[in-house]
């Protein structure tokens, strides 16, 4: 068994405590994995804890971990909810909008599919307009323009409608059974509601008008991930790069 000694301040090269190499690296406060022999000069033997080896291995785990999460929010997850209904009233078929202040409506399509997947437009338009808050098909809001004849829906089809406004970019509609409207009732993406309040509050809880996607708090997150997988990276260079920098042991 090697000698015991009285541990040093100053870093530097000294009897090796463990008794298998003939110098082990003192770096000032704990013995390092790096040690010296005269046939095999500097060496790292693992023994004495992980050392740069760990902070290399860490600092890159930390790099890639945080720039696959901010791959993966980058990716968004935007699953399809809109802040269109549709409701059947005495004046027929009617587009319900929760509308964000100067939103305007881009292009509107309403289409019927039957059993056999056979797609019918009902009613289509295009142009730039205020988006109202209802707005019966058939109707033509000024600044808009129809695109196809109106055309009547069987009952027993599945309506598809998509809304494409000025704040609006992904889609913003719903499918719904033509046979389920009725009474008045409000069909909206995900439930159905008895009452425009409702309706609205879910919409704008959704998707509010502010950040309807969620786009600058991802852009946050993106970026804070960013930047911890940037240091990770830069911890794990430098202790890389600074590795082996250390003196030859003075001879014995």
């Amino acid at each position: 068994m090697a000698p015991s000694i009285t541990l040093p301040a100053a870093p530097n090269w000294f009897a090796d405590p463990t008794g298998r190499h003939r110098y082990r690296w003192w770096n000032g406060w704990t013995w390092t994995t790096y040690v010296w022999d005269e046939e095999r000069g500097t060496a790292s033997d693992g023994l004495m804890g992980r050392g740069r080896r760990g902070v290399i291995a860490a600092g890159s785990v930390v790099a890639v971990l945080a720039v696959t999460l901010a791959g993966l929010l980058s990716m968004g997850d935007y699953d399809g909810v809109g802040r269109s209904g549709l409701r059947r009233t005495e004046r027929g078929l009617t587009v319900l909008s929760a509308v964000c202040p100067g939103e305007r409506l881009l292009a509107l399509e309403l289409d019927a599919v039957d059993a056999t997947g056979r797609r019918t437009a009902i009613w289509r338009l295009s142009g730039s307009a205020p988006l109202p808050e209802e707005m019966t098909i058939g109707d033509v809001p000024l600044g808009m323009r129809a695109t196809s004849p109106l055309s009547a829906a069987d009952p027993s089809s599945t309506l598809q409608l998509q809304l494409d406004t000025s704040e609006l970019t992904h889609f913003n509609g719903l499918t719904v059974v033509a046979e389920a409207l009725h009474d008045g009732r409000i069909a909206a993406a995900y439930d159905g509601y008895d009452d425009l309040q409702g309706f609205r509050n879910a919409a704008f809880h959704d998707l509010p008008c502010a950040d309807p996607y969620g786009d600058r708090q991802e852009a946050r997150l993106v970026l804070t991930m960013a930047l911890v997988g940037a240091a990770g990276a830069a911890v794990s260079g430098l202790a890389f790069l600074t590795r082996r920098r250390l003196p030859s042991p003075a001879g014995p």
